[in-house]
């Protein structure tokens, strides 16, 4: 009995300390951040491995950070070439439209025209009528409009004609684009001259100095107001356009003859006469001409005769006494 008591006691001994073996062989397995504190603390080679971890780590958020700088570089330059971009320019159109029409009542078509101008915005420029034929009424209409209306101010124009004819229409485009751009450039230099002349000119210290930058200010003025005026005078063209309206009565395409035969026959006489009228006024004007003629020429001749037949009588009256 005792040996069986001694037998279980010495397993149980034994149970315990292989459970005792197990539970020291277990702390081997230390988490993550006991090791690294005990190799923070002990150093070594294997410390050195395990430092590598971090160090990719580093590398990692350098990376991304070199990501983010190339980014910010990329929206820079994408900043830089947004803002060095020019705006669109601004196309400058002169438009122009002429239009003749044949209308029975000229005179209320071309108050209609005026109206309508104003209403667009635009004005009359000239309105002219003069009288053609026997009842015939010609006008000569020119009107202004804004541009942007100048295609609306024709299909208005075409309604109002109603039952007339258009004889003729015509419109022109002239782009002036090129040198409004080129005006304006040349404009912005002249300015930047003039201000480098104003500040010479502010330093200048003798008379001949100040007297020779004046003259180029100046002329650089000139240039100036020219560019400028032709400047306004390209937008104005190009604000506003021109239509040119003919407007007249219909005339006849073949003339109607309403004479009869007794008109003929007194219009044949009537002829008649004047040509008979024009053959003595002929004949008369004809003696006129002859008159002072014949008596330049006839009077030396007619004395040349006379003594040249006084002669010829005294030779054969001397002639008829020698046979006497």
């Amino acid at each position: 009995m005792k040996h069986l008591i001694l037998f279980i006691g010495l397993l149980l001994l034994f149970t315990a300390c292989s459970k005792s073996y197990e539970s020291g062989s277990a702390p081997t397995e230390m988490p993550a951040l006991a090791r690294e504190k005990s190799l923070a603390k002990g150093g070594g080679g294997g410390g050195a491995r395990e430092m590598t971890a971090p160090s990719a780590d580093v590398q990692v958020s350098s990376s991304n950070s070199n990501d983010g700088k190339g980014n910010l570089e990329k929206l820079v330059k994408a900043s830089d070439t947004t803002s060095t971009q020019q705006a669109p320019v601004e196309r400058k159109i002169i438009h122009n439209g002429e239009m003749d029409l044949e209308l029975e009542k000229p005179a209320d078509v071309a108050n209609q025209v005026a109206s309508l101008a104003n209403s667009l915005g635009g004005f009359v420029v000239t309105s002219e009528s003069q009288q053609i034929g026997g009842n015939g009424v010609r006008m000569s209409v020119v009107v202004r409009v804004p541009a942007t209306k100048f295609d609306q101010a024709i299909k208005d124009i075409r309604v109002l004609v109603g039952n007339g004819r258009i004889l003729r229409e015509k419109a022109t485009g002239l782009d002036v684009t090129e040198e409004f751009v080129d005006l304006e450039a040349r404009l912005r230099a002249k300015l930047a001259l003039e201000a480098q002349f104003l500040e010479i000119l502010k330093k200048a210290v003798k008379v001949s100095d100040m007297l020779e930058v004046q003259n180029s200010l100046n002329a650089v003025r000139t240039e100036v107001e020219q560019i400028q005026g032709r400047l306004r005078f390209l937008e104005n063209q190009a604000s506003l356009s021109t239509i040119t309206l003919v407007l007249q009565t219909p005339q006849p395409l073949v003339a109607q003859s309403s004479r009869g035969f007794f008109s003929e026959f007194r219009s044949a006489v009537s002829d008649g006469i004047e040509i008979s009228q024009s053959i003595v006024f002929g004949l008369i004007r004809l003696m006129g001409f002859l008159v002072p003629v014949v008596a330049f020429l006839g009077t030396p001749l007619y004395i040349v005769y006379r003594v040249i037949r006084s002669r010829m009588r005294r030779q054969n009256a001397e002639t008829a006494n020698t046979k006497n």
